[in-house]
């Protein structure tokens, strides 16, 4: 009896040591625009993208690990992010995936790779002067599979 109580107590610390902590986030991204429109001058409080979510990873083995994430946009001024639907809740980024030495393999919604390029460069992202405003292709993919090659050479 006592025998049993070890073994599935040893299963059960196995079990949560390869779980690490999930990661809880959020980004609260307002700002107050002044616009000039034909119909006058017009200011508003407006939520740009403000984000929760949570992601972490499973270790499989010391080389290979499972990773996760799911985020959704909130609109703390309206609370309707997802306005054409009506919805408190738009999602954003969401995956599961493996993360190894061979880089890293995922599927669920995603970011474009256009998307993902322009991040760093776009001085206006998530704002009303946005690159998605001018070209196509700055999108989140439902059903995607992407895959990321590791960091073949630094610097």
């Amino acid at each position: 009896m006592n025998f049993k109580v070890l073994g599935l107590a040893a299963l059960v610390s196995i079990s949560f040591s390869i779980f690490s902590e999930p990661i809880v986030y959020g980004k609260l991204f307002l700002t107050f625009e002044f616009q000039d429109r034909e119909a006058g001058r017009e200011s508003n409080l407006v939520s740009n993208a403000s984000r929760v979510g949570i992601k972490g990873n499973i270790n499989f083995t010391s080389s290979l690990k499972g990773i996760y994430q799911i985020e959704y946009e909130v609109d703390p001024v309206h609370g309707k992010a997802d306005k054409s639907r009506g919805r408190s809740f738009e999602q954003r980024d969401s995956f599961i995936g493996l993360k190894g030495s061979y880089g890293t393999l995922f599927l669920g919604k995603h970011n474009t790779a256009f998307k993902e390029s322009q991040e760093k460069i776009d001085l206006f992202n998530d704002l009303a002067a946005d690159i998605k405003n001018l070209l196509q292709g700055e999108n989140r993919m439902t059903d995607f599979v992407g895959y990321v090659t590791p960091t073949f050479r630094s610097g």
